[in-house]
């Protein structure tokens, strides 16, 4: 039986590297998160400047901690600057994530079901593996996983307390450093229900009143807050903007925010990011009242408490995005998972034919399967379509896709302006990419109106109505095209600017 759960857990961990890993990097860099820190990260290799973060052409400083784009510099000098480059980080702690939970369950909680069950529904939470979270570059997977780390160090700290406290403090320390290094305040915020969880624990009161506890929190915030001081000194007004960008979402938003409703996170989670296991979180109801399983009971006390504070948390603040709430999905994963398996467990212990405690399980497992399989195919086809889909390519993304194909079939191209109505951070990425590695001069122009125009100009544009007011007045080769856009050279030499509808620059 041990054989055949480890054999489970092997070919579960072996379908999450392939919903996250399979054809990672063929799709374009996205707009939004995973672009600009691609773009800050080929900017940093470019400079040799591994301390300030700069976000564009201009180099102003960027308010982001560096550690994420530290990983992508290194992955850069290992893999080249690629869309397989940007994304490695991801994968990789999005598999130490399925690792660290796994051995979590089969060694420290001395349950190797337990850590199969977790599998099973991290494969296949929409949630987690599709945009902005496991199948991108953006900074998500690796602070769900840096979250998970100090967490599940914490709990190990209390249930061991005092056993072995200094070793588990400077652990903790760390990971809560790095998590901050990574997404500043948003590494701190799952935090606040481990302290929940302490105050209904008689060894976390023992830790509350133990020295040792708080010197390893300043150790955490000296490692932390040093390079954000150290920042303040060679950028002036570091400090102040990296607190508004922290905090502006909580209070404060420059425009109209987006899901400004406290509900959002929790109808986002019921109908779309984890569904249907929703329906399953009430069976914590059965181990927490029949288990003998003292470790599984307070597992589910801490797992169900930390995903509580942070979903209210998150939903007290103006801003919201669906990635925002990543680092819930380990606490929902175990809180779930640790039910499923209790309410196993407790019909185990009132069978007492082996064979009916073999078909019973196996009802069970079955019935699980039968809603895994079905998740699992529709999150792995969704993933593929919209990575690879021929048919459509989100606006603000079709300058960069066709950035990307037009250097690897034209590398001759090195001088040419980028015309748009959509914000360009995609685009941005190329443009710092082939400037790094062959001096390419891309001119990127989100405007309302045509740029300066003359003889001789070579000028990619995807936008419909750009394209009919370059194809309308001037005379061009187009030596380059997809189903999008049009790389034209111009022929004639008037000069003009014309008035084009506003531009879309979210």
């Amino acid at each position: 039986m041990k054989l055949l759960s480890i054999i489970v857990g092997i070919l579960l961990f072996l379908a999450i590297v392939v919903q996250i890993g399979y054809r990672i990097g063929e799709e374009q860099i996205k707009v939004w998160d995973e672009s600009s820190s691609a773009r800050n990260a080929v900017i940093m290799l470019a400079d040799n400047s591994y301390f300030m973060v700069m976000k564009d052409d201009t180099r102003v400083p960027d308010p982001k901690p560096p550690f994420q784009l530290w990983l992508k510099v290194l992955s850069f000098k290992v893999f080249g600057i690629t869309e397989f480059a940007v994304r490695f980080p991801t994968l990789v702690t999005g598999l130490l994530t399925a690792i660290f939970l796994w051995f979590f369950c089969a060694l420290w909680m001395r349950n190797i079901w337990l850590g199969n069950i977790v599998l099973l529904l991290m494969a296949t939470t929409i949630g987690y593996m599709g945009y902005h979270v496991a199948r991108h570059g953006d900074p998500d997977t690796l602070l769900t996983f840096e979250v998970l780390l100090y967490a599940l160090l914490y709990f190990i700290f209390l249930e061991k307390y005092p056993d072995g406290r200094w070793k588990y403090l400077i652990a903790i320390s760390i990971a809560v450093a790095v998590a901050i290094l990574t997404k500043a305040i948003a590494g701190l915020a799952p935090a606040a229900g481990l302290t929940v969880y302490t105050l209904t624990q008689r060894n976390g009161w023992k830790a509350l009143r133990d020295y040792r506890t708080y010197i390893a929190g300043v150790i955490a915030l000296v490692i932390a807050l040093s390079y954000f001081f150290i920042r303040e000194m060679f950028d002036p007004g570091y400090l102040k903007a990296a607190y508004y960008q922290n905090f502006s979402v909580l209070t404060e938003y420059p425009g109209t925010p987006k899901h400004p409703e406290f509900s959002f996170y929790i109808n986002y989670l019921w109908t779309i990011a984890f569904k249907p296991y929703f329906y399953f979180v009430p069976l914590i109801i059965i181990p927490l009242l029949f288990s003998k399983n003292q470790v599984l009971k307070r597992l589910i006390l801490f797992s169900g408490i930390t995903a509580l504070v942070f979903l209210l948390g998150q939903s007290s603040a103006l801003m919201k995005n669906e990635w925002y709430i990543a680092p819930i999905y380990p606490f929902l994963w175990l809180l779930t998972g640790s039910g499923i398996y209790g309410t196993i467990e407790f019909i185990d212990r009132f069978i007492h034919v082996k064979i009916a405690r073999i078909i019973v399980a196996a009802i069970l497992g079955s019935s699980l399967l039968f809603i895994a399989i079905p998740k699992y195919q529709v999150i792995f086809k969704r993933n593929l379509s919209k990575s690879y889909a021929s048919n459509h390519i989100y606006l603000p993304e079709r300058e960069g896709n066709f950035f990307r194909h037009m250097k690897a079939d034209k590398p001759e191209v090195r001088n040419f302006k980028v015309i748009s109505n959509h914000a360009q951070r995609s685009t941005d990425f190329y443009a710092q990419k082939w400037k790094y590695l062959d001096n390419t001069n891309t001119e990127v122009f989100v405007t309302g109106k045509l740029p300066e125009i003359i003889i001789g100009d070579t000028i990619m544009a995807c936008s419909p109505v750009i394209k009919d007011q370059i194809e309308a007045l001037f005379t061009y080769d187009a030596i380059y095209q997809d189903r999008y856009c049009n790389l034209y050279v111009i022929k004639d030499s008037v000069r003009i600017t014309k008035e084009i509808p506003e531009a879309s620059v979210n």
